[in-house]
């Protein structure tokens, strides 16, 4: 099997079985391991039909899968899918629970995708210039999250990674974390990220851009 070593969804995957705590992983617990790729009722539809992941065993009454074999089956699985690359109409979008890899783990390790941007909003103050207040500040980060997308798109960059932090912030509020997140769903969004393929973190998002169309 031929994969791309610096596709984002692998690197997930991979994440998951690095950091998950057992050797195994409960088929109604394969959400929390793989996100979106596989619902726990798939993955029983396939089990029951022998195109499951191999090794399958029960613990008491909940069926279980060793994370090797599920992992690899799960590339394997992903590998042979093609992710829709070109903007979808926003009936298409509404109709998906999630658009994004869910990510886990160190975000650091998100640095050897490959080329990449790196956007910190964890700004503090600098001596000598003015203090923004609040909403100057949350506005600078919604355009620097455009530029952003945009130069990584007009140059040719595959990646660019926000670094928001963990939100810290009651409900309904503004955040770095909010706004980057808010961008990403958005249809304006679209003509420079492949939305299926980027990575979406507790403390950083992952953009995966689309290739500059000549």
């Amino acid at each position: 099997m031929q994969t791309n070593g610096n596709d984002s969804t692998l690197l997930a995957l991979r994440q998951a079985k690095k950091n998950w705590p057992h050797t195994f992983v409960f088929r109604s617990q394969v959400k929390k391991f793989a996100g979106d790729l596989i619902s726990p009722k798939n993955l029983a539809r396939l089990t029951s039909h022998g195109k499951g992941p191999k090794g399958v065993f029960r613990k008491g009454m909940r069926v279980c899968y060793p994370v090797e074999t599920l992992t690899d089956w799960l590339i394997d699985r992903y590998s042979k899918k093609k992710c829709v690359t070109t903007p979808s109409s926003g009936a298409e979008n509404k109709r998906k629970k999630s658009m994004f890899i869910m990510g886990t783990g160190s975000w650091t390790e998100y640095r050897t995708l490959g080329d990449h941007y790196e956007i910190d909003f964890h700004d503090g103050y600098i001596p000598g210039v003015p203090k923004l207040s609040y909403w100057e500040r949350m506005s600078s980060f919604n355009e620097r999250t455009f530029d952003a997308l945009r130069t990584a798109y007009e140059n040719g960059v595959p990646y660019v990674i926000f670094t928001h932090g963990y939100s810290t912030s009651g409900p309904f509020k503004t955040t770095a974390r909010s706004i980057v997140r808010g961008i990403m769903r958005d249809k304006q969004s679209t003509p420079f990220v492949i939305k299926c393929k980027s990575i979406q973190h507790n403390s950083v998002f992952v953009a995966a851009i689309r290739p500059k169309k000549d």
